[in-house]
């Protein structure tokens, strides 16, 4: 998303920045709104009067305005900025409430809550984000879904040591920015790891902070519209657009957790400083704990009281690694088992979509 800005508040331009991660263009004078190219303006009253907002809105209509006002408007400003679609804020409320706004006019056209897209994220690098994304992409396969993985870990491509790719999120992103992208150039740049389907996640870091969030909900839908189930590897870093484009499109949000201190720390920070300023509730989302040690480590009660996530499964933990880099349908039962109950769990959620054949997309 493009927005651009006329306005000297610094506060609710870097709320702007930190919450789109688009680009954001400063306006000097009110005679740039005219010719602007972009998709939302912030815009402070002190630049503008009301009769020149009429005037924009009569050559930029589609333009997502908010006006930064110093107090109560009266009922002839109030009408107009309703008949002009234009949002009127107070300056003196809380940038808590600026960011809420944000999500409510500016993202909402993009954001899709979508029940057969599955987003998975960690407390902490290394819980197992990547590997608890492709067992349980394997548990729904053996249910004879058709499932894909989409790799949005900006800072970890997250691949698998049998299964190399030529493709991976960055190769294609060009391409999804532009709209030069459909269901039939996914075919070609998806690896198959056991009947499901698989993207890699970001090989080039240099980039990684400047990925938009509108490509990134393109390619979810697209990939959605295919599959039975779209699984969306987060990784366990939250700053950047890949990690919370696919959070607020998850329909069912898991929580990969391990048994310490650091892991409720550092995912308690994550959360107040980046989930819950863009309306992640913690009521959303399922806690996995992986690695799970019954005897030694810290009960997931004590993990649910901490993180204020409900418990939903404990994935086992075990010695050793797959041949081929995958875990699921090793031989390792007890693990298999609890991937098959996370999946059968999920199928039953409300909405479910009607399977497809996992051979028709293949192909």
């Amino acid at each position: 998303m493009k927005v651009a800005t006329l306005s000297n508040h610094v506060d609710f331009i870097q709320i702007i920045e930190g919450q789109l991660q688009g680009e954001v263009t400063k306006l000097s004078s009110v005679d740039e709104l005219d010719k602007l190219k972009c998709d939302a303006l912030l815009v402070d009253q002190e630049f503008v009067d009301f009769s020149s907002l009429i005037d924009f809105r009569d050559v930029q209509p589609a333009i997502k305005t908010i006006l930064l006002v110093d107090g109560p408007l009266n009922d002839t400003q109030i009408r107009i900025c309703n008949a002009q679609k234009i949002v009127p804020f107070y300056k003196e409320n809380s940038k808590e409430e600026f960011k809420q706004l944000i999500l409510q006019e500016w993202l909402d056209h993009i954001v899709k809550i979508n029940q057969n897209v599955i987003s998975i994220s960690g407390t902490h690098p290394q819980s197992g984000v990547t590997q608890t994304s492709i067992s349980l992409a394997l548990a729904l396969r053996e249910l004879n879904y058709k499932v894909c993985v989409i790799g949005l870990n900006l800072y970890n491509p997250g691949e698998i040591i049998g299964f190399p790719s030529e493709f991976s999120f960055d190769s294609l992103y060009h391409s999804v920015s532009n709209n030069l992208f459909d269901a039939e150039g996914l075919k070609k740049q998806l690896i198959e790891i056991h009947g499901i389907q698989y993207l890699v996640g970001n090989r080039n870091f240099l980039k990684k902070n400047k990925y938009h969030p509108e490509p990134i909900h393109s390619l979810i839908n697209i990939v959605k519209d295919e599959y039975d189930f779209v699984i969306l590897d987060l990784g366990s870093i939250y700053d950047t657009s890949g990690s919370l484009a696919g959070i607020m499109t998850g329909g069912t949000k898991i929580l990969v957790g391990n048994q310490d201190e650091y892991s409720i720390r550092n995912f308690n920070r994550w959360y107040d400083q980046f989930l819950s300023p863009i309306g992640i509730k913690k009521e959303d989302l399922l806690l996995v704990v992986n690695r799970f040690d019954p005897v030694n480590l810290l009960k997931p009660k004590k993990i649910e009281e901490e993180t204020g996530v409900a418990l939903f499964e404990k994935i086992p933990s075990i010695s050793v690694d797959g041949s081929d880099g995958v875990l699921y349908n090793y031989y390792i039962k007890a693990y298999n088992r609890t991937f098959n109950r996370i999946a059968k769990g999920i199928t039953t959620l409300p909405t479910e979509k009607k399977k497809k054949s996992f051979f028709s997309f293949g192909r």
